[in-house]
């Protein structure tokens, strides 16, 4: 009677803890990654997974046996034009248009184009190397434009003889000569006269110095 009466209750003991255990709710394995306060994602990550941030600049994955997220953000080459458009979830601009370069005056010029500005050649190449690159993309490469050659060659005092070129000789008066360089200045030289010999010398027309009957 007395092993009968232990049965029971070590029957009714079994159930009440079957009956507390279903009670209780169930116990969760699911691991959670630990995200920086940096990170640019959104929600949870899983242990093993990859996920994107919005503007595509950054990947994080959440490392299986540490459960810390880690987050790597790419970089983006230099800029190639002036009117580049960024796509949603891209991170890189594009060039819709294709290469192009702005001058210092703010002319957009396309690849292998070139625009006169402010007195300057400026050219814009994509198979240039040494193109001057601003934050905002390729700049032109500006070039001087020749200076034109003056009118004519000029006397020390700023007088200029129209006409005149680098080589050729002037006689301003008879007893001057004068030879323009190649920076279109005259150089000139005046003739000295020996004293005439007699009283009644004279100087001929278009002569310089006096001679003697």
């Amino acid at each position: 009677m007395t092993s009968f009466r232990c049965t029971v209750a070590l029957v009714v003991v079994m159930a009440a803890i079957v009956l507390q255990a279903s009670a209780m709710p169930p116990m969760t394995t699911e691991r959670v990654c630990v995200k920086p306060d940096s990170s640019p994602i959104e929600g949870d990550i899983g242990p093993g997974q990859v996920r994107s941030s919005s503007d595509g600049c950054t990947d994080c994955w959440c490392d299986e046996n540490t459960l810390i997220v880690y987050c790597v953000s790419g970089s983006c080459p230099p800029r190639s034009c002036h009117d580049s458009v960024r796509k949603p979830g891209v991170c890189c601009d594009e060039c819709p248009n294709g290469y192009n370069c702005k001058t210092p005056g703010g002319t957009l010029v396309s690849d292998g184009q070139y625009v006169i500005e402010n007195n300057e050649n400026c050219t814009c190449s994509s198979e240039y190397t040494g193109m001057p690159t601003g934050s905002e993309g390729p700049q032109t490469m500006c070039i001087p434009l020749p200076t034109p050659p003056p009118p004519g060659c000029s006397h020390f005092n700023g007088t200029v003889v129209v006409g005149t070129k680098p080589g050729d000789f002037i006689h301003p008066d008879p007893c001057t000569i004068c030879l323009c360089n190649t920076l279109y200045k005259l150089w000139c030289c005046i003739e000295v006269c020996p004293r005439p010999e007699c009283r009644d010398a004279f100087i001929p027309q278009g002569q310089c110095c006096p001679q003697c009957p």
